[in-house]
Order: structure tokens, then C-alpha cells, then sequence
């Protein structure tokens, strides 16, 4: 058996982590995300997301996977099998992918969810459409977290919205979204 290695791009999350064991891509869920997680599933955000083809899907796997004693869950996600990176992308897909983690953010408020976390590097194009790859970027909702998450957000949707529309106008609209939103 080969050993097992962690992803280094995923170590930053307390919710779990990326790892690769006999060149399979696992996802470790751990006890933290546990309450996350299970609302994530049961609430049918996750059938919808996949079903509207806006999150990868996975399949759960045996305990016999776990890296740590923290695990909770170990999960198999869908293979992508052309990894890219947003500083490789052309405006388009830039575009795209802001406008699709737009609609998964409003899809997770729907079922009372929120996006904790989302980074451009969590979207990949499968298929040459963007899909969300992180399935632990899930939290309840709560005004704890919209207060923590939302102005960053409303910013850069923002940003998206007057860049897409016109160029000249983003110095002035800036500063003033900027003041709105940070004050």
C-alpha cells in the first residue's frame, strides 16, 4: 500500500482536510464540522447543489480511511481530472466562477446554509463549467457568521457587478461601496 499524504493546499482548515492514499483524493471530515455536516446532508442543500451540477458529489467511506482521531467522516469526492487555477484563468471564466459561488450562496440561504468560505480555488471547471470542490465551504446560518462573511462578500460581488458592466466607473462606485459596506 502506498502511504498517505496530505494536500498541502488544504491544512489552513479546521473543518477537515484534503489527503491522497493510492492515487485516490479523499477528504477527511472532522468531529468540528460534524453538526455542519450532517445539516449540510440532511437538509437537501447537498442533492440540490449536485443535482444542479454546482458542487461535486462524493461518497462516503469506511473509518478505516480516517488520518487523525479527529475524523468524523471520510469522504470520496468526484474525480476532477484537469486541475486549474484561477491566475491561469481568462476574464470569462473568472466571471464565471464569481457568478456561480453567487448562486450557490444563494441556493445555501435557501436552506438556511451559508458559503464560510468562498475562494476562487475551490471552484474548478469540469467539463468547462465551473463547480464548487470544497464541500466543507457549508455552515449553518447564523448572524454570527453573516456578520463575519457578508461584507467581505457583498464587496466582491460588487467588485464582479462593476467590472462586468463598466471600467470607468469603479474608481467612484469603490469608495462608495466601501464606505457602505465597512462602516
Amino acid at each position: 500500500m502506498k502511504a498517505k499524504e496530505n494536500r498541502l493546499g488544504s491544512f489552513r482548515d479546521p473543518s477537515g482536510f484534503v489527503f491522497r492514499q493510492d492515487d485516490t483524493i479523499y477528504r477527511q471530515v472532522n468531529r468540528g464540522y460534524k453538526k455542519h455536516y450532517d445539516y449540510l446532508m440532511s437538509s437537501c442543500l447537498y442533492e440540490t447543489l449536485v443535482n444542479d451540477e454546482l458542487l461535486i458529489s462524493h461518497n462516503e467511506v469506511g473509518p478505516e480511511y480516517a488520518r487523525s482521531d479527529e475524523a468524523y467522516k471520510i469522504i470520496k469526492p468526484e474525480f476532477i481530472p484537469f486541475i486549474s487555477y484561477p491566475y491561469e484563468w481568462c476574464f470569462s471564466q473568472l466571471k464565471d466562477a464569481a457568478l456561480t459561488t453567487l448562486r450557490i450562496a444563494k441556493k445555501a440561504l435557501d436552506f438556511y446554509m451559508c458559503l464560510k468560505d468562498s475562494s476562487a480555488y475551490n471552484i474548478q471547471f469540469r467539463k468547462g463549467s465551473p463547480i464548487l470542490i470544497d464541500t466543507l465551504s457549508f455552515e449553518r446560518y447564523s448572524e454570527a457568521i453573516a456578520e463575519r462573511i457578508l461584507p467581505a462578500f457583498a464587496f466582491n460581488a460588487l467588485l464582479l457587478s462593476i467590472i462586468s458592466a463598466s471600467l470607468p466607473a469603479c474608481p467612484k462606485i469603490l469608495y462608495t461601496a466601501e464606505k457602505t459596506i465597512f462602516q
